[in-house]
């Protein structure tokens, strides 16, 4: 057997110890020899009599973790086939992420607090929306605490892509794969969509807040039963009720949508008073009115907003060459009316554009309670802004969001008046 401690692979990849093993795969920490960096290497023993569809799933993780680029996603290194006398070995090589997965914790005992579970969700759906906003989607399919690593840093990283689909249109039967417990039902008949990650991402939740492993927890149709004992604000039990429904029809369709419903988690256990306004919902709940707006869709004013964009692009980079192919001898005040002309051309490009972008993709959040208020802006599942204050302020000159129109800035407050009136 080659894969023993202080052996070389590929001649450069020093093995230091071995960190899993599965059945023909395995996983090591190496060291690269050349460079030093401490690295993960998969491997995958492929002899007479295995199964190619093992080896089909083996090229299809290193294949897409080639093309990810997420911060909290192991980055590829290289893909490579390695002969031994026994037989073919296929490595992985990609990042080491240092730290214990969510699954050592909460064999160790920890609990999470409700917002600790709050924010663990938060940022794995984070690395989710990256994954199913690509095209065509990608799914994991195999979500579970053991595949999330807390690493030095505090943050969550998604880990073990073994099981990742390309999600196609055509739904096209594949392989079933996932852990039982935390795998969706649909999984079973070979589907996945990005609804099946977050069914897995509400199974290790209920883990995390439990201790239990959620297969002890299924009942016969699939439905994670949340022990009504488990302390959780109503809030967040419908938002991980929802995530885990049996049927992927009722969960939320992508990360976003579980993100947007995270933000506004108490009107969720009041479905039916949800009122939608053009693009704001309005979500009024016992403790807390929740509103959202989302952005605005594309409008002609934004295609020619682009073109302008485009001719001032044009305009500013030939400004910007002129500039550079000035002469001393044209004199100063020529060079100084090129600046100026050169600067104001890209200033109003990049205002003009930022602020076209922000309009488009751009999405408020507002939380009122019987004293404060918290106002946040998202831009693809990532907060870029956040205030509180008292709510008297909001009631007063606090503009809600730079894209509200005076008609729904008006209707807003006028719903929250009424909330905070019952």
């Amino acid at each position: 057997m080659p894969f023993t401690s202080g052996a070389l692979v590929q001649d450069r990849y020093l093995l230091e110890r071995q960190l899993g093993s599965t059945g023909a795969r395995q996983t090591w920490l190496v060291q690269n020899s050349a460079t030093g960096q401490a690295l993960t290497l998969k491997a995958l023993y492929f002899g007479t009599g295995m199964d190619w569809r093992n080896l089909a799933l083996f090229e299809r993780e290193a294949q897409t973790l080639k093309s990810l680029d997420h911060p909290r996603i192991p980055r590829y290194h290289e893909f490579f086939q390695w002969q031994q006398p026994e037989g073919d070995y296929f490595c992985l090589v990609q990042d080491y992420i240092p730290g214990v997965s969510l699954a050592e914790q909460v064999h160790s005992g920890k609990r999470w607090s409700e917002a600790q579970i709050e924010q663990a969700a938060l940022e794995i759906l984070e690395i989710l929306d990256y994954l199913h906003s690509l095209a065509p989607p990608v799914v994991h399919r195999d979500i579970k605490p053991s595949n999330v690593i807390c690493g030095e840093d505090g943050r969550l990283y998604l880990v073990d892509f073994g099981s990742v689909q390309a999600e196609q249109v055509s739904g096209r039967t594949v392989t079933v794969v996932g852990t039982y417990g935390y795998m969706a039902p649909e999984q079973f008949g070979g589907r996945a969509v990005p609804g099946s990650d977050l069914y897995s991402l509400g199974a290790t939740l209920v883990h995390l807040a439990t201790g239990m492993n959620p297969a002890d927890l299924v009942d016969g149709g699939f439905h994670i039963r949340i022990p009504e004992q488990l302390p959780l604000s109503p809030g967040l039990r419908h938002w991980v009720e929802k995530l885990v429904d049996s049927d992927p029809e009722r969960r939320f369709k992508n990360a976003r949508e579980a993100i947007s419903g995270l933000r506004c988690k108490d009107s969720l256990a009041h479905p039916s008073e949800t009122t939608y306004q053009g693009r704001i919902a309005l979500r009024p709940g016992r403790e807390r009115f929740c509103v959202e707006v989302a952005a605005r869709e594309p409008a002609f004013e934004d295609i020619l907003t682009g073109f302008a964009c485009f001719i001032l692009f044009v305009i500013a980079t030939a400004s910007t060459h002129t500039l550079k192919v000035l002469e001393p001898g044209d004199g100063l005040t020529v060079w100084i009316f090129m600046v100026l002309l050169t600067v104001g051309f890209w200033g109003v490009l990049v205002f003009t554009a930022s602020n076209t972008l922000l309009r488009l993709l751009c999405c408020t959040c507002l939380e009122v309670d019987r004293e404060l208020f918290t106002l946040s802006h998202w831009i693809l599942g990532k907060r870029i802004f956040n205030k509180s204050g008292r709510v008297m302020a909001l009631l007063g000159k606090q503009r809600l969001s730079f894209d509200l129109t005076t008609a729904e800035h008006h209707l807003i407050l006028a719903h929250v008046q009424r909330w905070l009136n019952r």
